[in-house]
């Protein structure tokens, strides 16, 4: 029943990250939305310790939430006001593996 909830609020997560990486800083009301690295790596890192929490496999998580980061800045790179960026990837993936932190303190 936990991995339920684990999978809704993943669910959640996507459409969030969509949302706000889809839109312009005006269309958000008190949300500035390219607000530099920390926001990236913050977002990822939740949305792969959610996936982890769904289903219990820390490379799984990583690449899906990396993975579905890469998407967003492609997206990005097709919608006239967003612009798709490198670094912005690297961060993605670099959030989604900071998962590996609970892995290194179960040992």
């Amino acid at each position: 029943m936990k991995k339920i909830i684990y999978v809704f609020l993943s669910i959640i997560f996507i459409i969030i990250i969509f949302y706000l990486s889809t839109t312009t800083g005006t269309d958000v009301k008190g949300v500035t939305i390219n607000a530099g690295f920390l926001p990236h790596l913050f977002a990822y890192f939740i949305f792969s310790f959610l996936i982890f929490k769904s289903t219990n496999n820390f490379k799984l998580a990583i690449f899906l939430a990396g993975t579905y980061g890469f998407m967003i800045e492609i997206i990005q790179f097709v919608i006239p006001y967003r612009s798709f960026q490198v670094v912005d990837v690297v961060l993605n993936y670099l959030g989604s593996s900071f998962i590996l932190f609970f892995k290194l303190r179960r040992r």
